[in-house]
């Protein structure tokens, strides 16, 4: 039995709001009053929510977690006039799209016809991916596969998952602290965060008063919230 399942993606920002709207446009849903977009884009894919949170203090890190996007069109103009940058044209029509967000973060785009946009993967970097890739698989549910060099791992088939796969790259570099992405987990029925203790997670953060979930990190130092599974 897997000890959790996702709950939401989160993205801290200086202007929570505002890149809220872009990340709306991007995935072209809209934005709550909360501040969450709605995921999946897909039907077949579970649901789960996108936050982008105002931070008084942005995290270090800001590139090693990068979304990738697969959308119908190259229209672009709406992204462009919120702000977005293009770092990469690519030549060919096949390859992805390189862009940030107005505070940087980066992320691709591909182009599918006749498909609804849709998050494709989350990469993340880091210096271990088959052994990262293997502990999320565990702890989510998913299989796991690399590739033959062992460089670039994933988790696909998770349950609780609301893109289609999630990659782990090698990164020998170590990080700066941590990523303005993070994630939500919903533990499961009867499991407490000593359970991921135990499996190689860190709490950085007990529950307490008014925080009722856990902030923790995986063995890599990617953090994530812990939620118990009756909030």
């Amino acid at each position: 039995m897997s000890l959790a399942s996702f709950r939401a993606l989160c993205l801290y920002a200086t202007d929570g709001r505002a890149l809220g709207e872009f990340w709306a446009a991007a995935l072209r849903r809209p934005l709550s009053a909360e501040g969450f977009v709605e995921l999946p884009l897909s039907a077949e894919l579970p649901p789960g929510r996108l936050w982008v949170n105002t931070a008084a203090q942005l995290p270090a890190d800001q590139n090693r977690v990068r979304l990738d996007l697969v959308v119908p069109d190259w229209d672009l103009k709406p992204l462009l006039m919120l702000g977005a940058e293009v770092l990469d044209d690519p030549s060919d029509p096949d390859e992805p799209w390189a862009l940030a967000d107005p505070e940087g973060n980066e992320f691709s785009l591909t182009v599918v016809r006749r498909r609804l946009t849709t998050i494709s993967t989350v990469t993340v970097d880091c210096r271990e991916p088959r052994a990262l890739a293997a502990w999320w698989a565990d702890l989510i549910g998913g299989q796991t596969g690399s590739s033959r060099s062992g460089a670039r791992a994933w988790v696909g088939g998770a349950p609780s998952l609301p893109w289609e796969s999630w990659w782990f790259e090698e990164e020998p570099e170590p990080g700066n602290g941590p990523n303005r992405w993070h994630w939500d987990v919903d533990l499961a029925p009867g499991i407490e965060p000593s359970a991921l203790v135990a499996a190689g997670a860190t709490v950085l953060r007990p529950a307490a008063g008014d925080q009722w979930w856990t902030i923790m990190a995986d063995p890599e130092g990617n953090v994530f919230c812990a939620f118990p599974p009756d909030r």
